[in-house]
C-alpha cells in the first residue's frame, strides 16, 4: 500500500541514477522507475504518476519526445515533467521548456536543491488542482441553482397562467351576466392565489430555516389539533375532502403551531398531487418508541428508490423535474424537511411503486 501522498516517476537510462534518487526522495515519496520512454508509457498508462524527473540523452527515445507525446495526450498532459540532464546549454533548456517542462536541473545536481525543486513543483499542481476541482464545483453549483430557478419559474407562472385564465373568465361570466359560473371561476381563482401564497412563503422561510434566522416559537401543543385544522385549511381551499383521519387526542409534542401545520398542509397537498381523485388520503397520528409519528398516506404512483432521498432536496428535485424523471412537487417537501430537523425530528417517505407513498415525520414526545 501506497503510503506516500505523492508517486514521482524517474526516467533515466542510468541504473547508478535511479539508486541516487531512490535515496534522495524514498522517505518522502512513492517511486517508480523507467530505463526508457516506452517503458516509461507503459508504466504511466498503468500508474499515473503526479510528477516525472525525466532525462534527455536515452537510447530509442529521448526525453525531449517522451515529453511531447505525454503533452499531446489529454491523460497526461498536465503532469508536471522537471528535466535532469547533463545538458546545461541553454538552447537545450529552451527546448525543454517549449515542450512543456515545468523545469530544468542539470547534472551532476545537488540535493537540496533537487527537494526544493519537486516540492515548489507539487504545490503548484496541488494548487491547480483544487482550483480546477473549486471550479468545476462552482459549476455543479450554478448548473443546481439554475434548475432551481427555472422550477420556480415554472411553477409560479403554471399558477398565473391559472389566476389570469379565471380573472378573464370571470370577466367574460360578469360581462354576460353568467352568474351560475361565478362560483366556480372565483374558486379556482383563490385556489390558485392560495396555492401562489403556500409557495412564496416556502421559498422565503427555506432560506430563512437553511441560515438559522427562522424566528420558531415553540409551545406544548396537541398534534390531533393541529392535524385537523390543517385538514380544514386544506377543505377550505376546495382542493380535496377525502380523508381518513387516525389521530388519538394525547398526544403532544412542544413545537411551532404554525410551522407544523404548514409541514402537514405541505405532506396533504403533496399526497393529494400523486393520488387519483377517488381515493382517500389516509393521516395517523402514533406514538412510537416515545416519538410523536405523523404519517400522510396516499393510493398514488409510489416514488422511485433512486428518489427517496432525493426528492427532500431543493436542488435534487428541481433536477428530477426538469429531466422529467420523476414529477416533483416543488419546494414543499425541502421546506417540510427543515422545518422539522429544526424541531429535532425527522422526515422521511416509505414507498412501492404503483401502490403509494407514506410521507411521515416525527417530533419530540412533551410528557
Amino acid at each position: 500500500m501506497n503510503k506516500h501522498k505523492y508517486t514521482i516517476l524517474v526516467v533515466d537510462d542510468e541504473p547508478m541514477n535511479h539508486l541516487v534518487l531512490q535515496d534522495l526522495l524514498i522517505n518522502e515519496y512513492f517511486l517508480l522507475f523507467a530505463l526508457n520512454g516506452n517503458k516509461a508509457l507503459e508504466m504511466i498508462n498503468q500508474n499515473k504518476p503526479d510528477l516525472i524527473l525525466l532525462d534527455i540523452l536515452m537510447p530509442e527515445m529521448d526525453g525531449y519526445e517522451l515529453c511531447k507525446i505525454l503533452k499531446l495526450k489529454e491523460a497526461t498532459k498536465d503532469i508536471p515533467v522537471i528535466f535532469i540532464s547533463c545538458l546545461g546549454g541553454i538552447n537545450e533548456r529552451i527546448k525543454a521548456f517549449d515542450l512543456g517542462g515545468c523545469d530544468y536541473i542539470n547534472k551532476p545536481f545537488e540535493h537540496r536543491e533537487v527537494l526544493a525543486r519537486i516540492k515548489v513543483q507539487l504545490s503548484v499542481k496541488s494548487a491547480q488542482n483544487q482550483l480546477l476541482e473549486n471550479f468545476e464545483k462552482l459549476q455543479r453549483v450554478e448548473k443546481q441553482r439554475d434548475n432551481l430557478a427555472h422550477m420556480i419559474v415554472h411553477d409560479i407562472g403554471t399558477l398565473l397562467n391559472v389566476l389570469n385564465m379565471s380573472l378573464n373568465l370571470l370577466k367574460y361570466d360578469i360581462e354576460n351576466d353568467n352568474k351560475e359560473a361565478y362560483s366556480s371561476t372565483i374558486n379556482n381563482a383563490i385556489k390558485a392565489s392560495q396555492m401562489l401564497e403556500y409557495m412564496t412563503k416556502d421559498i422565503i422561510d427555506i432560506n430563512k430555516l437553511e441560515s438559522e434566522k427562522m424566528p420558531i416559537h415553540k409551545e406544548n401543543k396537541n398534534l390531533s389539533e393541529i392535524i385537523h385544522l390543517s385538514v380544514q385549511a386544506v377543505n377550505a381551499m376546495n382542493i380535496h375532502s377525502n380523508f381518513d383521519i387516525y389521530t388519538p387526542k394525547d398526544i403532544y409534542s412542544f413545537c411551532d403551531t404554525n410551522l407544523i401545520q404548514r409541514v402537514i398542509i405541505n405532506l396533504i397537498s403533496n399526497a393529494i398531487k400523486h393520488s387519483p381523485s377517488n381515493k382517500p388520503i389516509q393521516i395517523s397520528l402514533t406514538n412510537e418508541a416515545g416519538v410523536a409519528k405523523v404519517e400522510v398516506k396516499d393510493k398514488g404512483f409510489g416514488v422511485p428508490e433512486e428518489y427517496k432521498d432525493k426528492i427532500f432536496d431543493k436542488y435534487e428535485c428541481a433536477k428530477a423535474k426538469k429531466n422529467h424523471k420523476y414529477h416533483s412537487s416543488g419546494l414543499g417537501l425541502t421546506f417540510c424537511k427543515l422545518a422539522i430537523e429544526a424541531h429535532d425530528g425527522k422526515v422521511g417517505v416509505e414507498s412501492v411503486p404503483g401502490k403509494g407513498s407514506n410521507f411521515y415525520f416525527t417530533l419530540p414526545l412533551n410528557h
